[in-house]
């Protein structure tokens, strides 16, 4: 049985260096990637005929398209962006809902192989650094009166709670099956219902609801 190929969207500036990481994707027959200069760049295109779209952070600052697809909260393709020279702020990291990974200039090319590979799965590829400060974030701004948002928290069932503990560790779909022994589609169905449960629309929101309700709330 073949496997399925995924479609990637390189979005930057034509240099050597994206042409080297163009190659380096191509080497893996499990990808399929498409380019677009920056320089004519323009959000006319549907994402959902992607699953990675791969963005230089360097173009950010070159078109403003860029940021419409980044703020866009219509999109459900995941966004990696690489080649971060400069910090970015924890609020303007939640404000792009889609972006599921950041790896900075530093990042060796094997590091952005595997990040595409681990955001494919749903999973986070964010900085130690960055997810404390996230997680500093929301603590700060959580509503003053916890108890409001813990009399309707539904109960999670043993196996969701399991689920949910690996998925904050940062685990994909398929690491968490092998862990439980358990189908892929069987830990979808469950996530599926778990964010629904805490009221979440994605891992990353599930991973900071889950540290900032109280540890009761979740049983």
């Amino acid at each position: 049985m073949s496997q399925k190929k995924f479609n990637l969207l390189l979005i930057g500036l034509k240099t050597m260096n994206t042409e080297l990481i163009i190659n380096q994707i191509n080497n893996n027959r499990l990808n399929n990637i498409s380019f677009r200069n920056i320089s004519n760049f323009n959000y006319d295109f549907k994402t959902s005929s992607y699953d990675l779209i791969i963005i230089d952070h360097h173009a950010i600052s070159i078109n403003e398209n860029i940021n419409k697809l980044l703020e866009s909260k219509d999109s459900e393709t995941p966004i990696l962006i690489f080649n971060i020279d400069t910090d970015i702020t924890t609020d303007t990291l939640l404000s792009w809902p889609k972006v599921k990974g950041i790896l900075s200039k530093d990042s060796p090319i094997e590091h952005l192989i595997k990040s595409i590979a681990v955001v494919i799965e749903h999973g986070l590829w964010l900085p130690r650094q960055t997810l404390e400060q996230m997680l500093d974030y929301y603590r700060n701004h959580k509503p003053s009166n916890d108890t409001r948002l813990l009399p309707t928290q539904p109960l999670l069932t043993r196996r969701e709670k399991q689920i949910l503990g690996l998925l904050t560790e940062g685990k994909t779909n398929i690491e968490i099956a092998e862990t439980l022994f358990v189908a892929e589609t069987t830990v979808k169905s469950h996530i599926y219902n778990l964010y629904k449960k805490i009221d979440v629309k994605c891992r990353k929101e599930a991973i900071f609801k889950v540290k900032q309700l109280r540890p009761e709330s979740m049983l």
